[in-house]
């Protein structure tokens, strides 16, 4: 802790990494009833995830894994993210999980899932060297379209008032 004086800065210990791997899960169907289970602190949620549907992998739990994950671009409407792992995993991407966002691992579309009723996750087989997250949604598209679209319709408008504007405030030509 850092005092600087009415000032206090403090380190969350519980805090998740933004991106790893565990081997470990649980399926809770209701993300109701996984909330009170993340709260009540008695595991390790970097090495237990909370899912809210079975893995199509089996993952086995090897506690002495060297596999690792690590952020290589994080964009606003894109992530990518690197991956080392000898044995099937699940990678969580501690973000807002949407599902609007999609998933690749390896280039192959991938299953995005829902973990800790919050977040994203995907599973990764063993060998895996690359994972991309991107954000694609048909509503959002429609309605930047939409705006695009508005915007150069008030500029058109615009610029027609402006130039009949301008023509009424000419002076008549004397003969």
């Amino acid at each position: 802790m850092a005092d600087f004086g009415s000032i206090k800065i403090l380190k969350n210990d519980n805090a998740l990494p933004r991106v790893f791997l565990v081997d470990d899960y649980r399926v809770i169907d209701d993300r109701a009833d996984i909330y009170p289970e993340i709260l009540a602190g008695t595991v390790d949620h970097r090495n237990l995830v909370y899912l809210e549907e079975e893995p199509t992998l089996t993952v086995a739990d090897d506690s002495l894994s060297a596999d690792s994950a690590w952020v290589a671009d994080y964009q606003i409407e894109s992530v990518a993210v690197g991956v080392n792992c000898d044995d099937n995993k699940i990678l969580v991407l501690a973000d807002n999980y949407y599902d609007a966002w999609h998933v690749s691992v390896d280039n192959q579309p991938a299953k995005l899932l829902r973990s800790y009723g919050m977040f994203r996750a995907v599973e990764i087989p063993a060998g895996a060297k690359e994972v991309k997250f991107w954000y694609e949604n048909q509503r959002y598209k429609t309605g930047r379209l939409i705006t695009n679209v508005t915007g150069l319709w008030i500029i058109g408008v615009l610029a027609v008032c402006l130039v009949l504007g301008r023509r009424s405030k000419q002076p008549e030509p004397v003969e």
